[in-house]
């Protein structure tokens, strides 16, 4: 990894520790979903996609960060989506994510359903555990 990309990483990790350990809610609602996406471009993890307004595509170095994985710690993604992330990464399995998905319709508080397996896929995915 280059020291821009090692430098980009520190920023986003301080950023996740602020969003998924800190005392406001990790879940981000529009607005701050829309300024950590607009910081995502300016680190250059996502790019614009040509003649699609508002669309976006990870660049090579956030295909190596795996920023899809970055913004679900960030709480950015749609909470029905999260749980497949986590699958498609080995933090959670099939099964697990029907029960979260099942929660949520039930009319479980996302954040208190999904934020206990993202800490967890977090420190895993940090060799914390």
């Amino acid at each position: 990894m280059t020291n821009e990309g090692a430098a980009i990483l520190t920023e986003i990790e301080a950023l996740i520790s602020a969003r998924l350990f800190g005392t406001r809610p990790w879940l981000a609602d529009k607005e701050t979903a829309g300024l950590l996406h607009q910081r995502i471009l300016q680190m250059g993890l996502e790019e614009p996609v040509p003649g699609e307004a508002g669309g976006s595509r990870n660049t090579a170095l956030g295909n190596e960060l795996d920023v899809v994985l970055l913004l679900a710690f960030l709480g950015v993604w749609d909470q029905w989506g999260i749980p497949e992330i986590l699958e498609e990464r080995g933090f959670i399995d099939r099964p697990k994510v029907k029960q979260l998905i099942d929660l949520m319709d039930d009319g479980d508080d996302p954040e208190e359903v999904l934020k206990p397996h993202v800490i967890d896929a977090y420190r895993r995915h940090h060799g914390n555990v």
